[in-house]
């Protein structure tokens, strides 16, 4: 491997401390390139910290701005996407629910959310920008969750509902991990911006109420499963056994033995909307980019076959977990690409859908992408 390979390969163990994206590790050589064949800069991370309880804020209702919708958006069917030449501030009434949530653009894009008619409204700028993971829908599309001024405010779409949780402490972060199937629960994340064990907490978006699950100190949270306990695994895996572990004590010990290839590990672990079983990301780097393949294994320890992410050179990054599979957005190997496709993991095979083309200046990177789970 050259120096470059050797350097980002180190930086993936270090990304992926990061839960504003347990995926984006995997992107890691894609970024760090970028960086160094560029002078743009690192979008800032969020700031954030020790989670307040959660509260309703109720929003004074206003009028739905009168913009012409546009076809339905399918993200899991082909189809190409682009932000509007003008965009309109997301209203504070209610709207439909969302089915995308992205950044036109990786460093200096404000996010948009894309509704069920397809109209796209800006979400709320943070001041210290969006990266991956900053952005959360629930499964359902009717829960939107983003960074605002160090909080992190979850929203419901379809009425004047917020929750906010924060505000953070000096140096720390927070952001969403993931939600429960039935979109009731979701799970965030609380960290040093500069590495470190995560704390964790759950809200209960209808009620407001907030718990904190007992995750191992150097554990990561996963998921939620369907009692409400909370999956989670050690942070550096070793061995060909995945150990995952529920918060009430239960083990769900996997052997991936006969499924890895040389030199994978695992990289993100997320649960299927079934409750009953995950889909496990590994991968490697290599020095055309990163290798990455998904494994479907069921919490008893039956192993599906791996499926092998093929297609063009480029980096794939987890957006979401949709009903037929987790659902990817591929990028393009290419300092001046400016299209993500996204691609769905079916039991069958992958299935090309949504392609979105970014805006902004070579350099400021492909989108950034969130879809629902």
């Amino acid at each position: 491997m050259s120096d470059p390979i050797l350097s980002a390969y180190r930086e993936l163990g270090t990304e992926a401390r990061s839960y504003a994206d347990p995926d984006r590790a995997l992107a890691a050589a894609r970024r760090r390139r970028r960086t160094r064949l560029t002078a743009s800069a690192v979008v800032a991370p969020l700031v954030a910290g020790s989670l307040a309880a959660g509260m309703t804020m109720t929003l004074q209702p206003a009028a739905d701005p009168e913009v012409p919708p546009t076809a339905i958006v399918a993200v899991s069917s082909p189809g190409l996407l682009q932000a509007p030449a003008t965009t309109r501030p997301l209203p504070t009434g209610a709207v439909r629910p969302a089915v995308l949530a992205y950044a036109p653009c990786a460093h200096g894009c404000n996010a948009l959310a894309v509704l069920t008619d397809g109209r796209q409204f800006e979400v709320p700028p943070d001041p210290d920008g969006v990266f991956t993971g900053a952005l959360s829908l629930s499964p359902d599309g009717t829960w939107l969750g983003y960074p605002s001024s160090g909080e992190y405010l979850i929203r419901n779409l379809t009425s004047t509902q917020v929750r906010r949780l924060g505000p953070p402490s000096e140096g720390r972060r927070i952001g969403a991990v993931a939600w429960s199937a039935d979109s009731s629960k979701l799970l965030l994340f609380d960290e040093p911006r500069l590495g470190g064990d995560a704390t964790y907490t759950m809200l209960d978006v209808a009620t407001g109420k907030v718990t904190t699950p007992r995750v191992p100190a150097g554990d990561r949270a996963v998921g939620i499963l369907p009692d409400g306990a909370v999956l989670h695994r050690p942070g550096t895996p070793t061995g060909q056994t995945l150990a995952l572990s529920a918060t009430d004590g239960r083990a769900f010990p996997i052997d991936l033995g006969d499924h890895l290839k040389g030199g994978e590990t695992v990289q993100a672990v997320r649960v299927a909307p079934d409750g009953t079983s995950v889909y496990v990301t590994v991968g490697t780097l290599l020095p055309g980019g990163v290798s990455i393949a998904v494994i479907a294994a069921t919490l008893a320890g039956e192993v599906r076959p791996r499926q092998d992410l093929a297609g063009p050179a480029g980096y794939w990054e987890l957006a979401g977990i949709g009903p037929d599979g987790p659902m990817f957005s591929l990028h393009a190997d290419r300092i001046d690409a400016k299209q993500t496709t996204l691609v769905t993991i079916t039991e069958s095979g992958p299935r090309q859908g949504l392609v979105i083309t970014g805006t902004g200046p070579a350099e400021a990177g492909a989108p950034v992408v969130r879809t629902p789970g």
